[in-house]
């Protein structure tokens, strides 16, 4: 390793100051831009849902997708580079700005008045000095995601590290240090995955008196399962069968939602040593999905229903979910034997408006999505089995495991606890209502007394842990 660093040092040296510069650009414009949009926000809190619906919508286009966009406008180099991680900045900023000058206390401003202070007075002698504290964490959480996807710009010529690390495959971005926090909990980049991150990891500090930490710029299983390879991280708060099953173990999809999950404990375990904890009660797979209104009306519950009014269907679907293996499009119609009238591809963050607006019959989204329970939409049971489960489950290494042997009391207190209903409202409360995805886990915990009367018998874990060690059945 440290002959590799010397006789490297040079280019390291040139690609880290390139690296650094493209983030610092992208960065300081997403600052410049979204900082007084936040604060601008508060005066109508109707546009700053629309406005953040936008910047949540651009922020779950690919990167590469994005990267590829940007090169007819932009040409190549680190135009497109700095342009696309700009668009990437705007959320996290956006949204702690705007959450953190609407949390400044009512009788801190009336005072400001009674004393005769302007607007403009009070908006920078009281309102952004108490927010600052939320305004900086949204900038640090958006400097972790510049940093990381800088990386990709080398795809269209703009350099930094991604030129040396994709030539030499010495390393992945978001990854490696070492911490002295005694749990370092994973989550992700999206909503749910850092509300299930908050949910671990203030169980955990209820429950005992371990310290925890949170990583949250992994935002792919790969990644996470990397980072527990590297000893980086003991616990990912978030894991799904399906998602595991397809992709680290390198296995077919299992249609049954329970033997999925058993072969994903075995193999986890035989692999690599780690504890895959039964779901927390809830799956998040796509799910076909229409208003209330017009499931009253035709009479669906399931999709097997669907088939008596195919011919007149308008629908909107994920634009991956067409050419997708197993279960895409050309597996739906083999398994329910029947075609729509129209398909139309869009963007899964859309298909939501698009549904309640009366623009699509049916749409094809997500099982927990926040928009289901905002739009009031009603899921159809996927009866025929099209998509294979995604149940969710925290997954620990058995090191940490054994040197803090609680932490098994702590996760079987949350088997069963989420609902999808939950995970939805859950969900909702972060995207559209724009609470923060910690104050959301610890509402949620306090309302459920963080399931302190969940009483779990060690029987259980007894029997859980022979099934995934020894493979014996229970």
């Amino acid at each position: 390793m440290i002959n590799f660093l010397l006789e490297n040092s040079g280019e390291i040296l040139s690609k880290s100051m390139e690296h650094l510069l493209i983030a610092t650009i992208s960065l300081a414009l997403g600052i410049l831009v979204a900082v007084p949009l936040g604060i601008l926000l508060n005066r109508s809190k109707q546009a700053a849902k629309i406005v953040m619906a936008i910047a949540s919508v651009l922020q779950t286009v690919p990167s590469f997708a994005l990267l590829a966009l940007m090169i007819p406008l932009f040409g190549v180099g680190k135009k497109p580079a700095i342009v696309a991680l700009f668009i990437y900045s705007l959320l996290p900023i956006m949204r702690n700005t705007y959450l953190g000058i609407a949390e400044v206390n009512e009788n801190l401003i009336d005072a400001a008045k009674g004393m005769g202070m302007t607007r403009s007075q009070i908006l920078f002698k009281v309102q952004i000095p108490m927010a600052m504290p939320v305004i900086m964490g949204g900038i640090r959480l958006s400097g972790v995601y510049v940093l990381a996807w800088t990386t990709l710009a080398a795809y269209v010529g703009a350099g930094g590290l991604g030129d040396f690390i994709f030539l030499t495959s010495c390393s992945l971005p978001g990854l490696g240090g070492n911490t002295k926090t005694s749990v370092v909990v994973a989550t992700g980049s999206n909503t749910e995955r850092q509300i299930l991150g908050e949910i671990v990891k203030q169980m955990i500090e209820h429950h005992s008196d371990i310290d925890v930490s949170l990583i949250t710029n992994l935002s792919s299983s790969v990644l996470n399962h990397i980072a527990m390879l590297k000893g980086d991280v003991n616990i990912v708060g978030a894991m799904y069968t399906g998602t595991a099953l397809s992709g680290e173990l390198g296995m077919d999809p299992i249609k049954d939602p329970k033997e999925a999950e058993k072969v994903v404990m075995q193999e986890y375990y035989k692999r690599w040593e780690r504890y895959w904890y039964p779901s927390f009660g809830f799956d998040n797979t796509y799910a076909f999905m229409v208003t209330k209104k017009f499931a009253e009306e035709n009479k669906l519950k399931k999709v097997s229903d669907l088939e008596k009014i195919k011919d007149k269907l308008e629908v909107g679907v994920d634009t991956a979910w067409i050419k997708r293996e197993g279960d895409g499009y050309k597996a739906f119609k083999e398994i329910y034997g029947f075609d729509f009238k129209t398909i139309y591809p869009m963007d899964i963050g859309l298909v939501y408006t698009a549904l309640a607006s009366g623009e699509m019959d049916l749409v094809l989204g997500y099982s927990t999505d926040g928009k289901i329970s905002s739009y009031d939409l009603v899921v159809l049971e996927d009866d025929k089995r099209l998509f294979p489960p995604y149940d969710c489950s925290p997954v620990l290494s058995k090191a940490i495991v054994e040197k803090y042997p609680e932490l098994e009391t702590i996760m079987m207190k949350l088997v069963g606890q989420i609902s999808s209903k939950d995970m939805q409202e859950l969900n909702r409360q972060a995207d559209e209502d724009l609470e923060m995805p910690k104050i959301v886990a610890e509402n949620f915990l306090k309302k459920h007394k963080y399931f302190e009367d969940v009483k779990v018998d060690q029987s259980k874990i007894k029997a859980y842990k022979e099934f995934v060690e020894g493979g014996k059945n229970v």
